[in-house]
C-alpha cells in the first residue's frame, strides 16, 4: 500500500479523491455567491411616457426605451424587459401609458418590482437655421416611484437637444436624438441625488435607530419611508445623524416598526413643469388659464392668498424661521478669487412679538459636530469660503429640541466648536440655516407680569414696628416673592424681626435662548475652480474654425455631470448684447475638453461676431444638479463659474503694439 501511495499513479489518484470530496463545497460556495450578487440589484421597470405634445404617437415608448437604456448603463438595477411590462399592462386591462398613481402601483405589484419609472414629454420642436442646419429640442420630466409607498422618491425636469444636422435630416430622427439626450441628462441628475437606504436596528417609542448615517448619505431633516417587504410601514424624518448611524422620528405610522425594516430616503421631487418651446429654442413657462366668470373665485383666492401669506410669514405654528434659503457657487472675493458658496435667506415672522434674532447658524452636510458658520441675527447673507477656520465658533445646541416655553438654555457661548473645514472645489454641498432667538423670561407662558425675581438680598432687620396692619401675608419668599393675602387683621404689632431674606423681586426678566427648526437650501451648491484655458493662447491668430480646449472642473470622487459653455464677445466686459454662446456640452470625468466652433457661419454667430477682427472668449461651467446654480453673471445673467477671458485675432490681423512705459 505504501508503494502505491508513493508511486505516481497513487499520487494522482489521491489528488482526484481530494478534489472529488471538495467539489460539492466549492460548487455550493460559488452558487451562494452568485445568488447573493443577483439579489443585490433592486428590480426596476420603466413604463411608456405620456405625451402632452402629441398623444397617441410612439414617442412615449421612445422615451421609455431611452430611459431604460440609460439605467442599464449604470449596471445598478435589474430592469424588466419592455415586452414583459407591455404584457402585464394588457393582463391588468389598464391603459398604456398607465393613468394615475393607483394604476402605477398595481402594475408595479404585478411585475414584482421595487421601483417604477415614468414621465411625460411636455413639448418638442424642430428648429431650422439660416445656414441650412436643423436641431430638435425636447422638454420632458422623469419621475421615480417607490412601489411600497406609492410615493415619488426621485425625479428630474430636463431639456434635451439633438445634435445639429443637415437640413435634409428627418424630423423624427432629430426628435428621437433629443429624447435620448434628455434621458441621459435626467438619469445623471437622478443618480447624483445619492438616495441612501438602511436597516432598522432597534426602536424606542416614536424613534428608530438605522444602521447607516452621514457616510451613506443620510442628512438631518431628510424624509424617509420605512418598508417591510413590499409593505409601507411608516413615513419618518431623520432627527439625528452620526457618521455610521442615524435616528429617525416617526411622522405617520401604519403598523409598528420593527428591527429589520428597510429605510429609504425620499428626494424632494421637482414638480413637473408645463412648458413650451419658442421659435428661438428657449423654454417658456406656461400659466394655464381658467375659462368662465372668475369674479367670486378671484375674491376667494385673494383671501386665501392673504391668509397663506400671513401663515408663511410666521403667524402660524411653523417652527422654521427662514424662507427661500439659496446656496450658490461663486468665485470669492471676485472673478479671479477662489471657489466658494454664497448663502442668502429671507427671515419670516417666526420670531414675533418681543423675540429678538440673536444669530444665524449655518450647517453643511459634511460637518456633523456643529455649524460651519455663525453670523449675527441682522445679517441674511454669508459666504462659505475654501479657507479652513481656526477660530472658535460659539453656537447654541439644544439636542435637536426646537422652540420651548421654559428658560432652559443660556447664551450660545455655552457651546463651542473649534474650527471648521472650508469648502472643497468639485464637492456638492447641501446647506441648512437655523435661528437662535432670545426672549425675556417675562414673555414666557405662565410667567407673572410682575416679573421674575433675580439676584439675592440678605441681611438682618431689627427694630420695633408699631401700627395697624390690614391683612396677613401668607407665603414664602425664596428667590421669588409669592403669596396670597388672606383674612383681615386689625391691631398693634410691636417687636423685633430678625432673619435673612435670600432673593428679591427685581421686576426684570432674564434672557432665554431658543432654536428654530433648520431650513434647508433649495438645492445643492458645488463650488468649482474656473475652467483653465489651454487653446487658443492669448493673442493667438485663428481662421474660420477655432478649436477651444480647456480643463475639466471635476476633481474626481463625485462623478459630476458638468455643463460647459464657450462664449465669444466683441468686448472684454462680455456685455449681454455683444456676447453669444457658441458651444455647449455636458461632460463627466477629469480629462481636458476640446470644442470646435465655426466662428463664421456657426450656430448663433451674429454679424458682429462674424465680422470682428478681434474677439474675446471665455468658458463657463456648472454642476447640472445644482439648484438654482452658481451666482448669476453680472453682465449676461447666466449661472456659470466663468474663466478669465483671452483675446484671439483673425488671421492677417496684426497684434497690438507693445504697451508704452
Amino acid at each position: 500500500m505504501r508503494r502505491f501511495i508513493t508511486s505516481l499513479t497513487g499520487k494522482v489518484f489521491s489528488q482526484l479523491v481530494i478534489f472529488a470530496l471538495l467539489l460539492p463545497s466549492i460548487t455550493l460556495a460559488l452558487l451562494s455567491r452568485s445568488e447573493a450578487q443577483v439579489a443585490v440589484l433592486p428590480r426596476w421597470a420603466v413604463v411608456e411616457f405620456t405625451n402632452s405634445k402629441s398623444p397617441g404617437t410612439p414617442l412615449g415608448k421612445t422615451a421609455a426605451r431611452a430611459v431604460n437604456s440609460e439605467l442599464a448603463k449604470t449596471s445598478q438595477y435589474d430592469l424588466e424587459a419592455d415586452d414583459t411590462v407591455s404584457r402585464q399592462i394588457d393582463q391588468l386591462k389598464i391603459a398604456s401609458p398607465p393613468e394615475g398613481r393607483n394604476n402605477l402601483v398595481r402594475l408595479g405589484e404585478a411585475l414584482g418590482v421595487t421601483t417604477l419609472v415614468t414621465g411625460n414629454i411636455r413639448d418638442y420642436r424642430v428648429l431650422s437655421s439660416s445656414t441650412g442646419s436643423k436641431q430638435a429640442i425636447v422638454t420632458m420630466n422623469v419621475t421615480v416611484y417607490d412601489m411600497a409607498s406609492g410615493l415619488p422618491v426621485n425625479g428630474s425636469n430636463v431639456k434635451g437637444e439633438s445634435t445639429v444636422r443637415p437640413a435634409d435630416s428627418k424630423d423624427e430622427e432629430l426628435i428621437e436624438d433629443a429624447i435620448q439626450q434628455g434621458a441621459s441628462q435626467a438619469i445623471r441628475e437622478i443618480q447624483s441625488h445619492q438616495l441612501p437606504t438602511g436597516t432598522v436596528l432597534n426602536t424606542l417609542n416614536q424613534t428608530a435607530l438605522v444602521n447607516k448615517g452621514a457616510r451613506s448619505g443620510f442628512n438631518m431633516g431628510q424624509e424617509v419611508v420605512v418598508i417591510r417587504g413590499r409593505t409601507q410601514v411608516a413615513t419618518a424624518r431623520v432627527s439625528d445623524v452620526e457618521p455610521d448611524s442615524s435616528t429617525i422620528r416617526i411622522e405617520r405610522g401604519y403598523v409598528g416598526i420593527q428591527p429589520g425594516d428597510k429605510v429609504r430616503a425620499i428626494w424632494s421631487v421637482p414638480l413637473p413643469t408645463v412648458s413650451s418651446i419658442g421659435n428661438d429654442g428657449k423654454v417658456h413657462e406656461v400659466r394655464p388659464r381658467r375659462a368662465g366668470s372668475n369674479g367670486s373665485v378671484i375674491t376667494v383666492l385673494l383671501v386665501l392668498g392673504i391668509v397663506a401669506a400671513l401663515l408663511s410669514g410666521g403667524n402660524s405654528n411653523s417652527q422654521s424661521a427662514t424662507a427661500d434659503v439659496r446656496s450658490e457657487a461663486l468665485l470669492y472675493p471676485n472673478a479671479s478669487g477662489n471657489p466658494a458658496v454664497q448663502l442668502t435667506w429671507s427671515p419670516n415672522a417666526f420670531a414675533k412679538g418681543n423675540a429678538t434674532r440673536a444669530q444665524w447658524q449655518i450647517w453643511r452636510d459634511d460637518v456633523l459636530d456643529g455649524p460651519v458658520l455663525v453670523t449675527p441675527g441682522g445679517i441674511t447673507q454669508v459666504v462659505d469660503t475654501n479657507v479652513d477656520r481656526t477660530a472658535t465658533i460659539n453656537y447654541l445646541d439644544t439636542g435637536n429640541k426646537v422652540g420651548g416655553i421654559t428658560c432652559d438654555y443660556g447664551s450660545p457661548t455655552n457651546t463651542t466648536k473649534t474650527g471648521a473645514l472650508g469648502v472643497r472645489a468639485g464637492h456638492p454641498y447641501q446647506y441648512s440655516v437655523e435661528l437662535v432667538y432670545v426672549l425675556s423670561s417675562l414673555d414666557l407662558p405662565g410667567t407673572s407680569t410682575g416679573g421674575q425675581s433675580s439676584g439675592s438680598n440678605s441681611g438682618t432687620s431689627s427694630g420695633t414696628s408699631s401700627g395697624t396692619s390690614s391683612g396677613t401675608s401668607s407665603g414664602t419668599s425664596s428667590g421669588t416673592s409669592s403669596g396670597t393675602s388672606s383674612g383681615t387683621s386689625s391691631g398693634t404689632s410691636s417687636g423685633t424681626s430678625s432673619g435673612t431674606n435670600s432673593g428679591s423681586n427685581s421686576g426684570t426678566g432674564a434672557d432665554c435662548y431658543f432654536l428654530s427648526a433648520r431650513s434647508p437650501a433649495t438645492g445643492l451648491a458645488t463650488p468649482l475652480n474656473p475652467p483653465g484655458l489651454v487653446d487658443p493662447q492669448n493673442n493667438a491668430a485663428f481662421d474660420r474654425n477655432a478649436g477651444f480646449k480647456f480643463t475639466s472642473v471635476s476633481t474626481g470622487g463625485f462623478n459630476l455631470a458638468v455643463e460647459y459653455v464657450v462664449q465669444l464677445s466683441t468686448t472684454p466686459a462680455f456685455a449681454k448684447s455683444q456676447t453669444v454662446t457658441v458651444a455647449k456640452t455636458q461632460r463627466t470625468g477629469t480629462t481636458d475638453i476640446t470644442l470646435t466652433v465655426d466662428t463664421t457661419n456657426g450656430e448663433g454667430i451674429t454679424s458682429a461676431i462674424r465680422n470682428a477682427e478681434t474677439l474675446y472668449y471665455r468658458v463657463g461651467a456648472r454642476n447640472v444638479a445644482d439648484k438654482p446654480g452658481p451666482v448669476k453673471d453680472p453682465t449676461t445673467g447666466e449661472r456659470y463659474v466663468f474663466s478669465q477671458w483671452r483675446v484671439i485675432r483673425r488671421n492677417g490681423t496684426p497684434p497690438p503694439p507693445p504697451a508704452s512705459d
